[in-house]
């Protein structure tokens, strides 16, 4: 803007000091406009032609020195664009670490904007121009998220995540596995795929198969997501009606999420969790209402109606909040008193923390060490791993992951696979004795376990200690029998633990799972 200021400036002086130095010469004195023009232009290139011998007039001298003099600058700014472009191109194929987001919807730009607050993010395929996003630290590349060039540009070979946010579930596969062919190790991919049941089947498949070079893939839907947010703020008493109004995807999402926590705990769902179409069929209810829909007018219409009704609580669930969030729930009416509650499902959804949390391995994860502080819950002496998942070290968080990544593997050894939890399944019994599938998969947990000790410098010792361990011996070398059945508790808990995350083992014999 300072050249182009500058450049204006030159002109204006040029034009009206060349005009009255060509007056005073007699061949130029009948120059027209357009004539002195042209020869003002020249004065940007040092070559005007009528110059001649001074005296030049003020004007015209400060013209021929800012004329080119913002010629100069044009120039090394041009030359500046082009270059910082080249370098930032070639930092993005070197950099490590970062995180990539894709796809060209709300969610992706979200999500890019909450990353970028703790650590380098590369926007790709977005319509989100580069001037807006950079106010965000968001840097943005343009072109096919599903093209190689694209995701290299993107540097996506250092990234340690990549969020394929694409409205189109094809395209977050194909990204995901691009992901998988360029990156050289370590990446975590989450792909969004909108239909819950779809999610859960991929979930299922995904735990059955071994990872390549460290490369981490879960699904994920948006819906799903935001429906964990809300409930773990809204629904803390499992003995209250709950009631979901709307039939959009976010609703079915509530409506799953409600049921699977109540049987989680042993809560009857019937009659506790309702789902209904229309407002008009609601009932006042003692409870909280949840209300959805695809227009956020008509949330807003039907959540005020079910409020004015007298229903105890009514949270309106719409796409993102905004300044009428706050006004609805504090300031509009002053005889709400907290009935009132607005989520942003997108808010909610695109929230970094919350995807790795909502990750299958990861759910897994926690499960595991749950039961393990129940099941070692006074035991002597306290190790440093008998604390809370979010005091936990990071080592021992990696051994819970790798064990949870390993199940489907396990199941494999015995022709069954995870599969989405539905009431038509064959039942899956775990078969006990010397040669059963308890002791086969037993014997494969305590293989991994000392695998990992062992690559993480573990050897045997009596004691306990950073670099020693009782348990690292063979299964038939003089494993203890306590050390043994920890790892038959485990098996025996798998069908438990699957089923708590909507999953189920079913044997099929002669499957093959090496996709």
């Amino acid at each position: 803007m300072v050249t182009a200021g500058l450049s204006v400036i030159a002109a204006l002086l040029g034009y009206v000091g060349l005009t009255d130095y060509l007056n005073k010469q007699p061949e130029y004195a009948g120059a027209e406009p357009f004539d002195r023009l042209y020869y003002t232009l020249q004065l940007f290139i040092l070559s005007p032609t009528p110059l001649g011998s001074p005296p030049y007039g003020p004007m015209l001298s400060i013209a021929m020195y800012l004329a080119p003099l913002t010629t100069v600058l044009a120039v090394l700014q041009a030359v500046s664009a082009v270059f910082r472009a080249r370098f930032a191109a070639w930092v993005l194929l070197r950099k490590r670490g970062h995180s990539v987001v894709v796809g060209a919807g709300p969610a992706a730009f979200v999500l890019a904007r909450r990353l970028a607050e703790t650590r380098p993010t590369v926007l790709v395929g977005s319509r989100i121009g580069s001037d807006v996003a950079s106010r965000d630290a968001v840097r943005v590349v343009d072109g096919d998220p599903t093209d190689e060039a694209t995701l290299r540009a993107a540097g996506v070979r250092g990234a340690a995540q990549v969020f394929a946010l694409d409205n189109s579930g094809a395209v977050n596969a194909s990204v995901a596995l691009l992901v998988r062919s360029l990156h050289h190790a370590g990446v975590a991919v989450y792909a969004r795929a909108d239909e819950g049941d779809l999610v859960a089947a991929l979930r299922a498949r995904r735990l059955g198969v071994d990872g390549h070079n460290g490369y981490r893939l879960d699904f994920f839907s948006i819906e799903d997501v935001a429906a964990v947010a809300l409930l773990d703020v809204h629904d803390r008493d499992l003995e209250r009606t709950a009631v979901v109004v709307g039939s959009d995807r976010f609703a079915h999402a509530v409506e799953r999420d409600l049921i699977r926590r109540r049987r989680r705990v042993g809560t009857p769902v019937a009659g506790r969790v309702v789902r209904i179409d229309d407002e008009a069929s609601a009932a006042r209810s003692a409870g909280t209402v949840y209300v959805s829909a695809s227009d956020a007018n008509d949330v807003l219409r039907r959540g005020l109606r079910l409020l004015l009704a007298g229903n105890d609580r009514v949270v309106l669930c719409l796409g993102q909040r905004s300044g009428l969030a706050d006004a609805l729930e504090q300031r509009l009416f002053d005889d709400v008193q907290g009935r009132l509650a607005v989520f942003g499902v997108l808010d909610a959804a695109c929230d970094p923390a919350l995807l790795e949390r909502g990750a299958l391995v990861e759910q897994l994860a926690r499960a595991l060490h749950a039961r393990y502080l129940v099941e070692y819950a006074g035991s002597s002496p306290a190790q440093d791993s008998h604390v809370p998942w979010e005091q936990l070290d990071e080592r021992y968080r990696a051994d819970n992951r790798a064990q949870a990544e390993h199940i489907g593997t396990k199941l494999a050894e015995i022709d069954a696979i995870i599969v989405p939890a539905a009431p038509d399944l064959p039942p899956f019994t775990l078969a006990e004795g010397p040669q059963g599938d308890v002791e086969k998969l037993a014997r494969m947990e305590h293989d991994r376990w000392m695998a990992a000790r062992k690559q993480a410098g573990v050897t045997y010792g009596e004691e306990r200690t950073a670099r020693t361990h009782p348990d690292m011996l063979d299964w038939d070398a003089g494993l203890s029998e306590n050390a043994k059945e920890k790892d038959r508790m485990f098996v025996r808990g798998l069908p438990t633990l699957l089923e708590a995350e909507g999953l189920a083992i079913v044997r099929i014999p002669g499957v093959a799972l090496d996709i």
